[in-house]
């Protein structure tokens, strides 16, 4: 690695080790107790899930100076753990907190849209890895395509279903499974947009704009969907299988279908 990269790297643990370690003090302080330990378990589990997600992912797709250096593995999976870590940061924005929503409001059905919303935006960054690249500032570049489109298309969602208000006021667990499922979909689907070997930034984009139609269709199935799906004065609490859990599971897999056997063809072994 060259200084300008050990410079990063530097730069992400300090961010990293700063934003991780609040996340698992907050789940882990005294004073908030009243978070479930089944709640507990799994949201300190899923940046783990994440982790080996891209470590994985990279290993198998990645360029093929990363997959072989070891050291170039940490480097990217580093990157991809300060990614998350600025979409934490975002995540506030569009109605969904750790803090808020999940610690002091008792909220427990919110920790599936936060999961669920936090794996996806890792499918976004993995895709910007995949294909061979010149540098990190590639990456950077196609995943910040990949999830500039899957924060807008989460905004769109929300705008017309109001779906954040369902989950966080509504406390509506089923749509907190909804959303998840939704947004893992749309990382999955963005993630491949922007794969593939690097040419320009020009030819990513215009790519992008072709492979990113399916998630287009997806949102606008979501919309449908939730439109049916919302609580009403018959249904006030919604089954969160029926409603819920096959729904989110119907979207990961036509996304998986869609996109992963295509991988193959992505990198030049």
């Amino acid at each position: 690695m060259d200084e300008s990269e050990v410079f990063v790297v530097l730069v992400n643990l300090c961010i990293a080790f700063i934003a991780w370690a609040f996340w698992y003090w907050k789940l882990n302080s005294p004073s908030d107790i009243i978070v479930s330990p089944r709640v507990k378990g799994w949201l300190m589990a899923v940046p783990v899930i994440c982790t080996v997600l891209m470590w994985v992912l990279l290993g198998q797709y990645a360029a093929s100076d990363v997959r072989d250096s070891g050291g170039y593995m940490f480097f990217y999976v580093l990157l991809g753990v300060t990614w998350l870590t600025i979409g934490l940061m975002v995540f506030p924005y569009f109605g969904l907190n750790l803090t808020d929503d999940i610690i002091n409001r008792r909220n427990a059905g919110a920790a599936f849209a936060l999961a669920g919303a936090m794996i996806g935006l890792t499918f976004c960054y993995i895709g910007g890895n995949i294909g061979e690249g010149p540098g990190w500032w590639v990456v950077v570049f196609s995943a910040g395509l990949s999830t500039a489109a899957y924060f807008g298309l989460w905004f769109v969602l929300d705008y017309v279903t109001d779906i954040m208000a369902t989950i966080t006021i509504e406390r509506d667990r089923a749509a907190s499974l909804r959303l998840a499922g939704y947004l893992i979909a749309a990382g999955i689907i963005l993630g491949r947009s922007v794969a593939g070997d690097w040419v320009s930034m020009e030819a990513t984009t215009q790519e992008f704009f072709v492979l990113a139609v399916p998630a287009l269709i997806l949102l606008v199935i979501a919309v449908i969907i939730e439109i049916a799906a919302r609580p009403t004065v018959e249904r006030p609490v919604p089954p969160p299988l029926l409603y819920g859990w096959l729904p989110s599971a119907a979207y990961v897999i036509v996304a998986a279908v869609l996109i992963f056997p295509q991988l193959s063809g992505l990198v030049a072994r």
